[in-house]
């Protein structure tokens, strides 16, 4: 072999070690906290409806946005609880309004939801609802970067873009933000940099998606924390490991398990009325029929995959 292919090589062979202990992540800080829920659904869409369900004492719909919903996933131990956004700014409508009241007003969702972070969720695509909303906020003396509350929407254009510019300190993000992010990582994250597309924001990475990304999860999660960025933890999407545009949550108690034990990030969560009690027992104060109904709609949801 010539001296020049051994040099070559053993470069290589270097270069490949360096970048193997750069990724390693064993040699990464452990995590400091563990994962908070978000309350992405109250209840997953399908299982619910405002009729009761067949073949068992109870489901509740929980209906995102209902004060009932935001009463439950609170008990149950949610670190964040979503609400919806019109169009126009304001709380949307809850679905089954016979069943749990008028349209709630943001006070009262504030109120509610005590002590718990909100994750405003914008529908709508004008900027617009941003300003209203936060005039809304500022009416009723809530502070949503003291609060530590969010503002999310699937497009970055719009709303979001918007509540950066009121809101700077504020954790504003988007589905197609957090995605350009998990996608720039999986490209260059070998290298031991953080890419552009990830400082100081949010990055999704779907259940199948996380073999892929460098360094995962404690490396990964040091380098977000040190940019000042976060991390969520999403449904399994498609076969190319990316979720779609607006992605769902969990909604299957075990698909925890195949969350590393370190992850200190969010999980985004469709049914939390089923889901919280797997993570925190202690606080599953639903009556035995309520947690029969679930478990029954939970396997039904089981079966059809």
């Amino acid at each position: 072999m010539k001296r020049g292919l051994r040099i070559g090589l053993f470069v290589l062979a270097l270069a490949f070690l360096a970048f193997t202990f750069v990724n390693a992540s064993w040699l990464a800080p452990k995590p400091v906290g563990r994962a908070g829920l978000i309350a992405h659904r109250a209840a997953a869409p399908g299982i619910g409806s405002c009729a009761t369900q067949p073949g068992a004492a109870r489901y509740p719909v929980l209906p995102d946005n209902s004060l009932q919903a935001i009463t439950d996933v609170r008990q149950l131990g949610a670190a964040m609880i979503e609400i919806a956004i019109a169009p126009d700014g304001s709380v949307s409508q809850a679905q089954c309004t016979q069943s749990y009241g008028a349209k709630p007003t943001l006070a009262q969702v504030a109120q509610t939801a005590k002590p718990k972070r909100l994750l405003f969720h914008f529908t709508g695509s004008d900027p617009t609802a941003a300003d209203r909303l936060l005039a809304e906020l500022k009416a009723i003396g809530r502070d949503p970067v003291e609060a530590g509350d969010a503002f999310y929407a699937a497009d970055e254009a719009g709303p979001v873009a918007r509540m950066r510019t009121l809101l700077p300190n504020a954790w504003s993000f988007s589905a197609e933000k957090a995605l350009a992010c998990t996608a720039a990582y999986r490209r260059s994250g070998w290298t031991g940099f953080l890419p552009t597309e990830c400082k100081g924001g949010t990055m999704m990475i779907p259940l199948d998606g996380q073999g892929s990304l460098a360094g995962w999860p404690n490396r990964l999660l040091a380098r977000m924390a040190e940019s000042g960025g976060r991390v969520i933890m999403v449904r399994s999407a498609n076969a190319g490991g990316d979720p779609p545009k607006d992605p769902g949550g969990l909604d299957l108690p075990e698909q925890f398990g195949e969350i590393p034990d370190s992850f200190n990030g969010f999980i985004w969560v469709d049914d939390t009325w089923n889901l919280a009690p797997a993570l925190f027992p202690g606080s599953d104060n639903r009556r035995r029929a309520e947690q029969d109904a679930g478990e029954a709609a939970v396997n039904a949801r089981r079966a059809a995959r």
